[in-house]
């Protein structure tokens, strides 16, 4: 965007998969966007991210070692973290 201001898009797909029990996860696609600034102030770096943009439910298989077949995985999820350098 700037020599200050940059943004990330990343998108991942996963397609269909089968659980330890021969049932099929769905496959997806995930959205991530991210937001980062540097330079802002002397040492200041400011990273926002947004994972799973638009908020799609999807679920992951899991090994026998699990009660369950898959695990639903996190829906939107907001990351900040701000670094100061000295």
């Amino acid at each position: 965007m700037t020599e200050y201001l940059f943004l990330a898009v990343e998108e991942r797909y996963t397609s269909s998969r089968r659980t330890v029990s021969g049932r099929e996860c769905g496959g997806f696609a995930i959205t991530n966007l991210t937001l980062s600034g540097r330079k802002l102030l002397p040492g200041l770096e400011l990273t926002l991210s947004l994972f799973n943009l638009f908020d799609k439910r999807y679920s992951d298989p899991v090994s026998a070692a699990h009660l369950q077949d898959s695990i639903v995985q996190d829906g939107r999820t907001i990351r900040g973290q701000l670094t100061y350098s000295f």
